[in-house]
């Protein structure tokens, strides 16, 4: 700080960093799985608000582990995208919007 006083960018930056403390204590009990999409393509949200989904790219997810996700499965896949979509604030993007949804 300068003269006492926090400038922006240091309070954005311990905002941000109590965010994922407060994150990953919350998640540090759940075993995570990587699942590698082969069925369809899985949407990448803006913002993911109460669902345990991170989706790295549109075929590669990660899920707690014990997900009943079936990889292979159009309708599994369109749930799992059903989701994303409603724990999605704003909007959603994939590589190729014909691969996405079969519902």
């Amino acid at each position: 700080s300068v003269g006492g006083v926090i400038q922006s960018y240091e309070l954005n930056s311990l905002q941000a960093q109590r965010m994922y403390d407060a994150n990953r204590i919350g998640l540090r009990n759940i075993e995570w799985q990587v699942y590698r999409l082969v069925a369809l393509d899985c949407i990448l949200p803006d913002t993911i608000n109460g669902v345990l989904i991170i989706p790295i790219a549109p075929n590669i997810v990660v899920l707690p582990q014990g997900s009943d996700l079936d990889v292979m499965s159009y309708d599994s896949i369109s749930s799992l995208n059903m989701q994303l979509i409603s724990g999605s604030e704003e909007y959603y993007y994939a590589k190729d919007i014909s691969r996405l949804m079969y519902c």
